[in-house]
């Protein structure tokens, strides 16, 4: 079948599982992580156990190895993919709203997820290059030999077995679904904040709930409108050809990872600056006895994001590669930087005529149940 069938029907399920308790989808999400954790330990393990044809290689896992050249070029599309893949441990905050007990939970939760996750991406990606080896391990991922899923499907399938293997393949289908689910759940929950926030009057029904289930299912039916429409247009404008009948699936899949990614890390930089602006320089509850986590580690996060931006505008063509003749890619950093100045417009215009609703922008996030309720 045409890829466009299995896009649909992801969106269909999707739009379905948003319409319920997020408990729901909480409970899916939790299903494929965890198996997708549990065979990538297992591949991990193997390695581990002896090593590959250069033995364990410890001296990957040296960051001066690698930060002589990340300057330009593939390695700092490298660093952008590397940032790529921690988009969504935000969505512990994004997710404020339905948490008995916002100020407690989110920061332990976020922590847990940043420092769980970065141990388990460090010690994975060691693994794939111990064992592969330093030769195969370059090959693969310069594309000189197979495919890259090779760098992971070979090692599954000579350290663990061909059942391993094809259960790799299987979680690699449901975890590119639970990706798109958790970040369907993140967009409902801002058009939702943006409507219960009530900053006009036309945005208000995104803000109402369920009377059943809870959920914010009015935003949660517009996100996968947006969804659908946007897979429509790489469907019938970014024309596959014969040789090649899925280009647009690829199109759509580059275009907008790069695009929401270059978002995502814009915004987060913004925010790692307004913490040390909020603490620092306006003067609001400094900790002095908590510098490191209000003013250190904001503004490193704030430089290494904004770097991280820096080279992939530098390097966007190298970035989208054979899509970048696509023009979504063109309007790229017009429709990011554009989107950021509308917001910032917007902001502007509700602190004149309205300065109440621009008060309570973001005030329900962190407020407890009972103060919601």
């Amino acid at each position: 079948m045409s890829w466009i069938v299995y896009a649909v029907l992801g969106i269909a399920v999707i739009c379905a599982l948003g319409h319920f308790d997020v408990q729901l989808s909480g409970r899916v999400l939790g299903v494929f992580l965890i198996a997708e954790v549990f065979i990538l330990l297992l591949m991990g393990a193997a390695v581990l156990r002896g090593g590959g044809p250069d033995g364990l290689m410890p001296h990957t896992l040296d960051p001066a190895d690698s930060l002589t050249a990340v300057g330009g070029g593939s390695a700092a599309i490298g660093m952008f993919f590397a940032f790529w893949s921690w988009v969504g441990f935000e969505t512990t905050a994004v997710h404020g709203e339905e948490y008995r007990n916002p100020t407690r939970i989110i920061p332990r939760a976020t922590l847990i997820v940043v420092i769980a996750f970065g141990a388990l991406y460090t010690f994975v990606s060691w693994a794939a290059v111990a064992g592969n080896g330093a030769a195969v391990a370059v090959a693969i991922s310069g594309g000189t030999t197979g495919n890259p899923f090779d760098l992971f499907l070979g090692i599954t399938r000579s350290y663990v077995g061909v059942w391993a293997e094809d259960v790799y393949l299987v979680l690699t289908v449901t975890g590119s679904f639970a990706c798109a689910l958790a970040f369907h759940n993140s967009a409902s929950r801002y058009l939702y904040a943006i409507g219960r926030e009530g900053l006009q009057r036309a945005l208000t029904p995104l803000g109402t709930t369920h009377d059943r289930h809870r959920s914010p299912y009015v935003s949660s039916l517009l996100q996968s409108a947006v969804t659908l429409l946007i897979t429509l247009y790489f469907y019938l404008f970014q024309a596959p050809t014969e040789m090649a009948p899925d280009v647009p699936y690829y199109y759509e899949f580059g275009l907008l990872a790069i695009m929401g990614t270059m978002g995502i890390l814009i915004v987060q930089t913004i925010t790692s600056i307004a913490v040390v602006w909020y603490f620092h320089v306006r003067g609001n509850h400094p900790e002095t006895r908590f510098w490191w986590r209000t003013l250190l580690a904001p503004l490193a996060g704030a430089v290494g994001m904004g770097w991280v931006v820096y080279l992939l505008f530098s390097n966007l063509e190298f970035a989208a590669g054979a899509v970048a003749d696509s023009p979504v890619y063109t309007l790229t950093p017009y429709l990011v930087t554009g989107t950021g100045v509308l917001g910032v417009v917007v902001a502007l215009v509700l602190r004149t005529v309205s300065p109440p609703a621009y008060q309570r922008i973001g005030s329900t996030v962190l407020a407890e149940s009972h103060e919601r309720g």
